[in-house]
């Protein structure tokens, strides 16, 4: 039985990005259809849909939807037994943040894909993946799954509001506003209350990284990646970090009025570790 993949998630902009390079720097195949940021393009068109939300009624659409992902990404083709067409058909219409002439891209790639079976460690990074973790740990096997977290108020104010937008209203159960900072808190929130829950189940099989503390002092938290991947060669490691670039906007909380933020979703905040 082939290794279960490292999968790696968080709310937009908490900075998947790094450890997905990290992943990538190390040798995991992270899969052919990827964007700048390193997002598995084939995972968005498989699981991106709003229609799949709650995950726990759709188990067996997200069950056959991993089928097919880890064939892809594991035998190098769509499983045999797969229509083309229901590859087409994720893409015929157009979702919130992705024209249908992206998603036929995306289908175009899976559908000419034709590669050797492949054999060692492999991983993908989608933000969104956490919304399906509980159907994708269960249908990927020995997955092991990187939740990484920056500070809630902080993302509050981010112009990267982009989850918010797609999963907001189906997360907080109520309409939301994408410029509303307090709606995204609310959802950082909620989103992080069900990580601790899916984390718990998870056990061995889950890390949270906290991308603000990484950023600070990074020694305690690369230790917690290196164990978690079981990797004893730190030298790799420690050259792709020197070219990481620290972000500007650590902190982007100071100086803002913070009265419109509910003070429950603050103490959940403070209660993660978090300076206020």
């Amino acid at each position: 039985m082939d290794q279960g993949p490292v999968v790696i998630g968080g709310v937009g902009g908490s900075g998947t990005r790094l450890f997905a390079a990290l992943l990538d720097g190390l040798g995991f195949y992270l899969g052919d259809d990827l964007n700048a940021a390193h997002d598995n393009l084939w995972f968005t068109l498989l699981f991106k849909r709003r229609e799949l939300w709650p995950a726990n009624a759709h188990q067996d659409e997200l069950t056959e939807c991993a089928r097919i992902f880890r064939a892809l990404m594991i035998d190098g083709s769509l499983p045999d037994d797969v229509n083309p067409d229901q590859i087409r058909l994720l893409a015929r219409d157009a979702r919130p943040q992705h024209p249908s002439e992206w998603l036929a891209d995306r289908a175009e790639s899976i559908l000419t894909l034709n590669k050797p079976s492949r054999a060692g460690r492999w991983g993908f990074k989608e933000p969104n993946s956490y919304i399906f973790l509980p159907a994708l740990a269960e249908a990927l096997g020995s997955l092991k799954y990187i939740h990484v977290m920056r500070h809630g108020v902080d993302m509050a104010f981010s112009k990267n509001q982009n989850q918010l937008e797609f999963w907001g209203s189906q997360v907080l159960g109520r309409p939301v506003d994408r410029n509303s900072p307090s709606d995204s808190l609310a959802y950082w929130c909620a989103v992080h209350r069900r990580i601790e829950q899916l984390g718990a189940q998870l056990g061995e099989r889950f890390l949270l990284l906290n991308y603000d503390e990484f950023c600070r002092s990074p020694a305690e938290p690369l230790a917690d990646f290196k164990g978690f991947l079981e990797i004893d060669d730190t030298s790799t490691l420690d050259q792709l970090l020197t070219s990481h670039i620290r972000p500007r906007s650590l902190d982007r909380r100071k100086g803002r009025d913070l009265s419109a933020f509910s003070a429950a979703d603050l103490d959940y905040v403070e209660s993660l570790g978090f300076e206020i």
